[in-house]
């Protein structure tokens, strides 16, 4: 795609109007690829509601996922050490 020349203002208003007119015709046009979401909205508030939501569902998946990891890593090291301190207090203290 070439740049376009413009010898002055009036060339370049008429060649923006005609972009415009090219882009408005593009999202009219039915088979629009666009998915139908709150994040393409016109209003700033759906829009920033919509990134909202987004956030705190990422944050509540990486949460469950950092929990489940950290729970088995604390598992693990606990169930090793309340191990081995049981297996010493009935290695002093047998069962009678």
């Amino acid at each position: 795609m070439t740049e376009p020349n413009f010898n002055n203002i009036a060339e370049l208003k008429v060649y923006l109007k005609a972009l415009e007119a090219r882009l408005k015709e593009l999202e009219e046009k039915p088979g629009n690829d666009l998915p139908k979401t709150n994040l393409l909205s016109k209003s700033l508030v759906t829009r920033a509601f919509a990134v909202y939501g987004h956030t705190i569902l990422a944050t509540m998946i990486i949460g469950t996922i950092s929990a489940v990891i950290f729970g088995c890593c604390y598992l693990i090291l606990f169930s090793t050490i309340f191990g081995t301190l049981i297996s010493q207090l009935i290695q002093i203290n047998p069962p009678k």
